[in-house]
């Protein structure tokens, strides 16, 4: 219960943080000429991987929000799933200061939305997936890249996602 209280008052400013957090809110959105998920389809599910932690599956309220509790300096990968869909990779990169200790924590709160790709078109095509795309951070919000899990890139190309990229 304090954990939780605590977690509140931290957001709202009132107690200073005692370590990097982020609250993320999200929405997932189904494209629009889909129909919606049908109660039997058991909706959207939503994978949170810390680091190189364990696996927390959980599910998204019905009008696709969620909200989560992260750690601010390790890698979130977020795994959205929704029947007909492709899933959806968010990765969320975490505060590249070298100088932690030299400043306050800070709870920093980031709102994303996400638009699953059908797996066909509506005229029974498979659709394109997406890529990637990179939300570049603004203050101390971190990096957000997303792109369409696929089993196997078109044409034989082998995309390799730019966080997984040795450089």
């Amino acid at each position: 219960m304090w954990k939780d209280l605590r977690s509140r008052l931290e957001r709202w400013g009132l107690l200073p943080p005692l370590s990097d957090q982020l609250t993320l809110r999200g929405r997932v959105l189904a494209a629009p000429h889909t129909h919606p998920p049908s109660p039997e389809s058991g909706g959207t599910l939503l994978s949170v991987t810390i680091g190189d932690g364990k696996r927390t599956l959980l599910p998204v309220a019905a009008d696709g929000r969620f909200t989560l509790e992260l750690p601010l300096h390790e890698v979130v990968r977020l795994t959205i799933t929704l029947q007909g869909h492709l899933p959806r990779m968010v990765e969320v990169q975490p505060l590249r200061s070298a100088y932690r200790f030299a400043r306050d924590p800070v709870h920093v709160r980031c709102d994303i939305e996400v638009t699953l790709t059908p797996r066909h078109l509506p005229d029974g095509t498979a659709s394109r997936p997406l890529r990637e795309r990179i939300t570049m951070p603004k203050d101390n919000r971190p990096l957000i890249a997303e792109w369409d899990h696929v089993m196997r890139a078109d044409n034989g190309e082998e995309f390799v996602p730019l966080f997984a990229r040795v450089m």
